[in-house]
């Protein structure tokens, strides 16, 4: 039986083995292009690595972009908890659609390439 790393917020197979580090480096790269204060963004990522703090998980999965972090939470997961913290900085709801458009489907991209 093949053992699968499991999120740890959902507890469904993390099919896209890319670190929480990686995420958050994909995430500003994306950001960059947007008009928000860079104080606004700051906020987006501490909020973000605080809740990525309480998933933390030790397992034998590597991430697949830098080969060094293991896995805790699959990339739906930390699309939620962007959404969260985009909403609790109250930015903009188009800026925020538009991005978290763009940053779903660069995920679901990276899966088959």
């Amino acid at each position: 039986m093949i053992e699968q790393n499991l999120c740890m917020s959902c507890y469904k197979p993390i099919n896209n083995p890319i670190c929480e580090s990686c995420k958050i480096e994909e995430l500003l790269s994306l950001l960059a292009g947007y008009p928000i204060f860079i104080k606004t963004k700051i906020e987006v990522i501490k909020k973000i690595r605080r809740h990525l703090q309480r998933e933390t998980l030790e397992n034998d999965a590597l991430c697949i972009i830098c080969g060094k972090n293991t896995l805790s939470i699959c990339s739906n997961c930390f699309m939620l908890i962007a959404a969260k913290a985009f909403k609790d900085v109250d930015l903009n709801r188009e800026i925020m659609g538009q991005f978290l458009y763009s940053f779903g489907r660069q995920i679901s991209n990276r899966r088959t390439t």
